[in-house]
């Protein structure tokens, strides 16, 4: 059963002649629930092709992360000719503002919120995470709109927020499906994509087949044309909760700890980037060759590659001395080939 949110349709009115507005989904706090004083936030941008905010990606969004524990909020933001970039983008700042404001009122864990955006709301998601000042701390980006080539048919130009993509995006959950034709995946593919060149979190899921706007995938979303969408579809619900809690629980491992991400983001060395990184890198190759004589003529290099210096240490019997010195003499080498 969902549990009733104890604020709902009590909409404050951003922009009355833009019909810019944020409708909160607040839920109890207290000893009966898994939140006994603050919970974490959901803001959800619907979808339209910034012509119209999608109803069915709406309330039904909200009252699904209601049932997960979730305080929820939508955003209806400026839409046809009120959309002129950056309108838009300025609507969820005010939006994030006013929650992040209101969370002791409303017992909200302020930087615990995450956005919600499906397809053009996608894109405005995408654009809260890469572009705005006031970033949620992560996001879920169902079937959005990321290409500026995708949105090119809209009479005002956006911005293409794989582009956009840097060291300071939050965490992002994207999803789509393979086979749609209004948003291609390749939009969910090339930010996920940027993610992964700059080191940052992200969970993907491209689902075999499916048209667009499916919502929550359920046959009230979509009707007799479920029989058109791969039944896992609607598995991001409950994937991109878990994805949450682990995220905000801090059960998750942050990518942007591992070796891979230090090797594109660390001004200098250290145990945790890779081997491959290392040996990449002269003055760091000649310390290895030092301390571990055969390291990088080891018939074993294609395995140990993208392992993490610390970790491969930890299999040896190296003294704890060598150790030491290693890291230290690490700190002082640019991670730079150059």
């Amino acid at each position: 059963m969902r549990r009733k949110p104890i604020v709902n349709n009590q909409t404050i009115i951003f922009d009355q002649e833009k019909n810019v507005t944020l409708t909160p989904y607040v839920l109890e706090c207290g000893n009966e629930f898994r939140y006994t004083k603050k919970r974490p936030a959901v803001l959800v941008l619907p979808g339209g092709g910034y012509q119209f905010c999608s109803n069915r990606e709406a309330e039904p969004v909200a009252l699904a992360f209601n049932h997960a524990g979730y305080h929820a909020f939508v955003l209806r933001y400026s839409v046809q000719q009120n959309a002129t970039w950056p309108n838009p983008l300025n609507d969820y700042e005010q939006a994030i503002a006013t929650i992040r404001a209101r969370a002791e009122e409303w017992n909200v864990i302020p930087d615990q919120i995450a956005v919600c955006g499906f397809s053009a709301g996608g894109h405005l998601a995408s654009a809260a995470a890469t572009l705005a000042k006031n970033k949620p701390n992560a996001a879920i980006l169902g079937y959005a709109v990321t290409l500026e080539r995708t949105l090119g048919h809209l009479s005002t130009p956006f911005p293409d927020t794989a582009k956009a993509v840097s060291p300071e995006t939050p965490p992002c959950f994207i999803f789509a499906t393979r086979t749609d034709e209004l948003v291609p995946s390749e939009n969910s593919l090339r930010f996920a994509l940027a993610m992964d060149e700059a080191g940052l979190d992200y969970e993907l899921h491209i689902y075999a087949y499916g048209g667009h706007g499916y919502s929550l995938g359920t046959f009230e979303m979509i009707g007799p044309s479920g029989d058109h969408y791969c039944s896992r579809a609607k598995n991001w619900v409950e994937d991109s909760i878990a994805w949450l809690d682990e995220l905000f629980t801090g059960k998750a491992l942050s990518f942007k700890n591992t070796g891979r991400a230090l090797d594109r983001r660390a001004e200098f060395l250290s145990m945790d980037n890779t081997i491959g990184r290392m040996l990449e890198i002269p003055a760091a190759r000649k310390l290895l060759d030092e301390k571990m004589p055969g390291l990088s003529t080891s018939p074993h290099m294609a395995v140990v590659w993208g392992l993490t210096l610390r970790y491969a240490i930890s299999m040896g019997n190296m003294p704890k001395s060598v150790i030491a010195e290693l890291e230290e003499s690490l700190k002082k080498i640019p991670n730079s080939r150059g």
